[in-house]
């Protein structure tokens, strides 16, 4: 419950970035950006937690709702020291290391879709993991390997 929560949350606050006005922005950079809010928000209290950070593409490509596509791990997997993808290969490979949410939010209100969100980490920040940020990106836009 905690978790969903912040999830809502994070979703006024990504939408007063943009000036109360989503309409433009897609609904993966939405629902992945406040699964990333919440689960780092999360981990705080519950150390342990994990819950979108874990799911394979199958998972969200067969899910009951037809919007559970949007809900990604992209930003979790942008923030977190973890590549999943090393024991599962439904999951994302996520060679990244470096960015935190910290990082990402002051770009979030000139941002309306994945491909911006990479183009400015990759024009912002030179990190030695950036090389690894296309192919994540095309993982969670295409939501397979």
């Amino acid at each position: 419950m905690y978790n969903f929560t912040l999830h809502e949350l994070a979703h006024p606050s990504h939408w007063k970035k943009h000036d109360g006005d989503f309409k433009d922005v897609d609904g993966n950079l939405k629902e992945s950006w406040a699964i990333g809010v919440a689960e780092e928000l999360s981990k705080y209290l519950f150390p342990d937690f994990i819950l979108f950070g874990d799911f394979s593409f199958q998972q969200l490509k067969d899910a009951d709702s037809e919007m559970m596509d949007q809900y990604t791990s992209l930003f979790v997997d942008l923030s977190d020291n973890f590549n999943q993808g090393l024991r599962d290969i439904n999951k994302p490979f996520d060679k990244i290391l470096g960015y935190s949410l910290h990082r990402i939010e002051p770009f979030l209100d000139g941002c309306t879709t994945f491909s911006c969100i990479q183009q400015v980490l990759e024009t912002q920040y030179d990190l030695p993991s950036e090389s690894g940020l296309p192919s994540l990106f095309q993982q969670h836009i295409n939501l397979s390997r």
